[in-house]
């Protein structure tokens, strides 16, 4: 999700067998991509992410706002909470 949470994930992994998994949409995903390719005898897996419930700090789908309308508030991030999700999101936009 975010650089701080990479490193502590980091840091338990080198010491711990530890699961983790990585949301795709955020800002740091790429930083942990690097690290798994260094480190492929961990274990992790992918969090489907389709909520940003953060006040600052939000995430958009990949495929842009606009092809996915349903899942996105007005700003073009996904939306807040579940109920919002559950409210507005239609199934041809999640899969």
């Amino acid at each position: 999700m975010c650089h701080a949470v990479n490193n502590a994930t980091f840091a338990l992994q080198k010491k711990w067998p530890v699961s983790s998994s990585l949301m795709v949409p955020c800002p740091w995903f790429w930083e942990a991509v690097e690290f798994y390719r260094e480190h492929p005898y961990l274990s992790v897996g992918l969090h489907l992410t389709l909520t940003s419930e953060w006040k600052r700090y939000k995430w958009r789908p990949l495929s842009g706002s606009n092809n996915v309308p349903s899942l996105c508030d007005k700003t073009g991030h996904f939306w807040s909470s579940v109920i919002d999700f559950k409210k507005h999101a239609k199934l041809n936009d999640v899969v």
